[in-house]
């Protein structure tokens, strides 16, 4: 995937961040409440478009073993502050 307008791009990210702030995640929800989650039908797929562009997704893979582990261990304990 292509970004042509890498400024314009991380600009409509940060107004969808701020927009969503306050929004739970459903994967967030998932994790909190032991079920699956969609892990593998998000991240699953961008890191086998990755793999077939014979792109590193080191990030993508990161994050996507911490979702699963957390969903093998057993879901979150939440830390307050």
């Amino acid at each position: 995937m292509e970004i042509q307008n890498k400024a314009e791009s991380f600009e409509h990210v940060k107004s969808v961040c701020m927009a969503t702030a306050e929004n739970r995640s459903s994967m967030l929800k998932d994790l909190e409440n032991g079920r699956k989650t969609e892990i593998d039908a998000i991240l699953g797929h961008i890191l086998s478009e990755a793999k077939s562009k014979g792109k590193s997704g080191c990030l993508t893979s990161s994050l996507y073993k911490m979702v699963k582990g957390k969903r093998v261990s057993g879901g979150m304990r939440m830390c307050r502050t």
